[in-house]
């Protein structure tokens, strides 16, 4: 059976009319109960298809090794690991297009004889002429599926291309939440240059947060940012990078000049919690010391330069 997808239209976010009080959420609990949803949040690191359509980056234009094949081994490859880490809902970014959903889909859902347990539901979107977007692939019923993009026009710098948060809603038998995904700006041109960026996608999150009168909103994604490193979030939700002990959970996410970054995240707010958080190691997917095997274009082998990072929450 086919996934089944939706169409996502391009909102604009306004600052201003939210609510002032956030939900706050729970403390951690360790025990998992009867109704639980495990979401993976993984950065695919470049994943694009094997048509060449102008808005790839230079090194897959250019690269001769970039081919139907190649494509098609490497969503093989994915879709392998992803049946082993068997999540209930997948949050993926730094993919091409809907197309590439489709295909990590059908193959993953055809690996997978348990028609029950298949990944029915998902949807995509991007800012029309980016070259890579977000998308959730999950076994719940998604619906109400906006972009929720930011415009500044304040500073003395021109806006960067910012990628938007896709908002999701995920029905789970009787409880529902909203999912709402973050690709934030990379650090690409500087640490310092770029944190302004990052503080306005954070403000927008808490702000959109605010906004909703819904009883759990999760947030995920590939914040670009360390977990130390929030100015509201933290203050506001959990961090799960900071065990319950007060020590940090490890390795990390993201591997880069010999150190371990926390820059994949959760949140949770509202009347949920999360029950378990782990960067996931052990698997095809990194080596023996736990650190990420990189997609390689010129070999087309890897994965990914990001740990798939793991958190349940309980109603």
């Amino acid at each position: 059976m086919k996934a089944k997808y939706f169409e996502i239209f391009s909102l604009l976010l306004f600052l201003a009319g939210c609510k002032q009080n956030v939900l706050r959420a729970q403390t951690i609990n360790k025990t998992t109960t009867t109704e639980s949803v495990s979401i993976v949040s993984w950065n695919l690191q470049t994943f694009f298809d094997a048509n060449k359509d102008g808005i790839e980056y230079s090194e897959f234009l250019q690269s001769p090794n970039w081919t139907e094949q190649a494509y098609k081994a490497r969503i093989k490859r994915l879709c392998e690991a992803l049946k082993l880490i068997d999540a209930d809902i997948y949050v993926f970014q730094e993919i091409e297009n809907e197309g590439v959903l489709y295909d990590i889909s059908n193959v993953l859902n055809v690996m997978d004889w348990n028609r029950k347990r298949k990944w029915n539901f998902a949807c995509f979107g991007k800012t029309e002429g980016h070259a890579i977007g977000c998308a959730v692939l999950s076994r719940w019923e998604l619906s109400d599926f906006t972009l929720n993009s930011l415009l500044v026009n304040t500073e003395e710098q021109n806006m960067p291309a910012l990628r938007p948060i896709l908002k999701v809603n995920v029905n789970v038998n009787q409880n529902s939440f909203v999912l709402l995904v973050n690709h934030w700006k990379s650090k690409s041109g500087g640490d310092i240059e770029t944190e302004v960026w990052r503080d306005w996608q954070e403000r927008q999150l808490l702000l959109l947060v605010q906004s909703l009168d819904v009883p759990c909103i999760v947030c995920a994604g590939d914040f670009n940012r360390d977990y130390s490193e929030f100015a509201y979030l933290t203050t506001k939700g959990i961090c799960p990078w900071m065990s319950e002990a007060g020590t940090l959970v490890k390795p990390g996410s993201y591997y880069y000049k010999g150190e371990f970054e926390r820059i994949d995240n959760f949140f949770v707010f509202g009347n949920c919690s999360i029950c378990d958080f782990e960067p996931l190691t052990g698997g095809p997917w990194c080596n023996d010391s736990n650190i990420p095997i990189p997609f390689k274009i010129y070999s087309g082998s890897g994965y990914s330069d990001h740990l798939p990072v793991k958190c349940v929450i309980s109603f």
